[in-house]
């Protein structure tokens, strides 16, 4: 008897579709065959890779990324022109003159902080969150020592936001937020830095359709 490619219940050998989440079976082989090439079996392990899209099969890992790197640029690029300026300040005043000596120490000392902290961030971000989209399911893991893996069903998603500032498009970044009213424990979920946004919001879009065109298939079925 065939097996639910979706959540593993097992049906008839008449049905067309899982009597428990309306997935279609047909074509479906039985427990003991080899998975497709590539297919992600399990969704709770995120796989390798960055930005990485595949075709939409049942638990295959539609997408992953990671914030990127590129939205620390700003920070650092803006950090490192106030800490030259200051310095080459300091090179043309001198010791002599404290009125002017003082804030461009200050403005050094700040810079050099606001570096180190973009830097920082460009090394600590991409490892300290994952997103991965399946078929039916958003995967946030956060954390490097201590980790925490939040998912969100695509069933339960209402809207969906795209923020890019004006750096943001230029590099080709930026966030995702997802509202899911219904769902009580992350009404707000946010994909933040990430490459292609435009791209990722609309595969999340589409993956919604296409759950609640499948849960309307089983509706009728019943």
């Amino acid at each position: 008897m065939p097996h639910c490619p979706s959540c593993g219940v097992q049906s008839s050998e008449q049905a067309r579709f899982c009597s428990q989440c309306g997935a279609p079976l047909q074509g479906q082989a039985g427990p003991g065959a080899a998975a497709p090439h590539g297919k992600h079996l399990d969704p709770r392990i995120p796989p390798s890779g960055d930005g990485h899209v595949a075709g939409a099969v049942s638990d295959e890992t539609l997408w992953t990324g990671r914030p990127s790197r590129k939205q620390h640029i700003p920070l650092l690029a803006v950090a490192a022109l106030a800490l030259a300026g200051s310095l080459i300040g300091l090179a043309i005043v001198g010791v002599g003159s404290a009125v002017m000596w003082v804030p461009l120490v200050l403005v050094a000392a700040g810079a050099t902080v606001a570096a180190l902290y973009a830097a920082g961030q460009m090394v600590i971000d991409p490892w300290n969150h994952c997103y991965w989209l399946t078929s039916d399911r958003l995967f946030i893991r956060r954390g490097i020592l201590w980790r925490q893996t939040d998912q969100t069903e695509l069933i339960r998603v209402d809207d969906l936001t795209v923020r890019q500032g004006v750096l943001d498009r230029v590099f080709g970044i930026g966030s995702v937020t997802i509202m899911c009213d219904s769902d009580r424990s992350h009404q707000v979920v946010t994909l933040d830095g990430i490459e292609d946004p435009l791209g990722v919001a609309e595969m999340i879009r589409q993956s919604m359709h296409e759950l609640r065109r499948r849960r309307g298939l089983f509706l009728e079925q019943l």
